[in-house]
């Protein structure tokens, strides 16, 4: 693909929450209705992580129908339809290698977007002093990746991911607030701040040599 299509436009992650999320638990076998979940149906770490462990298969189909509605719904990717569009522009292939390596699946993924340029050319019309091109790829840059957690709203909505963990309730909907704009900007907080936020873990340092090197990071990240 790299021949055919140059170098990719995205490398990204996918790393479904199969020990929070409510699908697991439906496709287990539990009669729930997983859009309008029961307090005592909301799954927690433990008992998910144990439902997971004893059920290889049901961890596997559920990995399966979120890739493929990641990449239908997020990615906007369609072989039969060369027009769609996702959150990234229009995608003209991906290419994606899933690992497990002792903990829940997950995939780590290539993006190629349709019309993009290689990184040879973004350099050289950078370093030529394009500043239009300069100032487009910096504003596509900001509105496709995020790095700051996004606040929260002045009023609480209490929505049900400031109760839960936000990846065992299922979505959010905006018209049961008083103030729907204020009700997804708590969610979202509550999403990025629990889902999308590093913390150092052994894998953080198991590269570290010990003292006296500094106990660095080896992703070279913070705790957010």
């Amino acid at each position: 693909m790299t021949i055919v299509k140059g170098l990719p436009s995205f490398y990204i992650t996918i790393n479904p929450a199969d020990v929070f999320n409510p699908v697991v638990k439906f496709l287990a076998g539990s009669e729930i209705d997983v859009d309008h979940l029961l307090p005592e149906h909301v799954p927690s770490y433990l008992e998910q992580s144990i439902l997971v462990t004893k059920n290889p298969f049901v961890a596997s189909k559920f990995f399966n129908i979120y890739m493929k509605s990641f990449i239908k719904n997020i990615l906007g990717f369609d072989p039969q339809n060369s027009n769609t569009e996702g959150i990234l522009g229009t995608v003209s292939g991906y290419y994606g290698c899933i690992e497990a390596q002792g903990r829940t699946l997950h995939c780590h993924m290539l993006v190629w977007l349709d019309g993009a340029l290689n990184c040879e050319k973004i350099r050289d019309k950078v370093q030529a002093g394009d500043v239009e091109f300069q100032r487009r790829l910096i504003e596509f840059l900001d509105d496709t990746i995020s790095n700051e957690i996004p606040p929260l709203p002045p009023v609480a909505q209490n929505v049900a991911s400031s109760v839960h963990h936000p990846c065992s309730v299922r979505g959010l909907n905006s018209e049961n607030f008083g103030n729907p704009e204020t009700a997804v900007q708590e969610d979202l907080h509550n999403l990025v701040k629990n889902c999308q936020s590093h913390q150092h873990t052994v894998t953080c340092y198991k590269y570290w040599k010990g003292p006296p090197e500094p106990k660095e990071c080896r992703f070279d990240l913070g705790d957010h």
